[in-house]
C-alpha cells in the first residue's frame, strides 16, 4: 500500500512558516502602536523620560504564547493618560485589535490547508 502525504507535508510547512512569523508581526505591530504615542502625544517633552519609555518588545516566546509588551515606563504615565495628554490606551486597544484579526486571518488560512 501506498500513501500520497505530499499535501500534509505542504501544510505542515506552511503552517510552520506562518507560526514562526508570528511573534515578528506581534512586535512590528505593537511599536507602531509606541511610535504613534510617541509621535501624537499632547503633554509637553520637558524630559523626554515618558516619550523614550514608551515602547514595546517580546518578553517571552514559549511553544503556546508569546509575550509582548507595550508600555509608558514611567511611573507618571497613568497621570498623563488621565489629564487628556495621551492617546496610550486607545493605540494599544487599536494595536490589540488590529492582531486579534490578524491572529482570525492566520487561523483560517491554517484552518483550509
Amino acid at each position: 500500500m501506498s500513501v500520497d502525504i505530499s499535501q500534509v507535508v505542504r501544510g505542515t510547512r506552511i503552517a510552520v512558516s506562518e507560526l514562526q512569523q508570528w511573534p515578528d508581526t506581534l512586535e512590528h505591530r505593537l511599536r507602531e502602536a509606541a511610535m504613534q504615542e510617541r509621535f501624537t502625544h499632547k503633554y509637553r517633552n520637558q524630559t523626554g523620560h515618558l516619550h523614550n519609555s514608551t515602547e514595546s518588545g517580546v518578553v517571552s516566546v514559549t511553544r503556546n504564547e508569546v509575550v509582548i509588551d507595550l508600555e509608558m515606563g514611567e511611573p507618571y504615565a497613568s497621570f498623563v493618560v488621565r489629564r487628556g495628554f495621551s492617546k496610550f490606551p486607545q493605540h494599544a486597544a487599536r494595536a490589540e485589535a488590529d492582531l486579534n484579526r490578524e491572529a482570525a486571518k492566520v487561523a483560517s488560512k491554517l484552518g483550509k490547508l
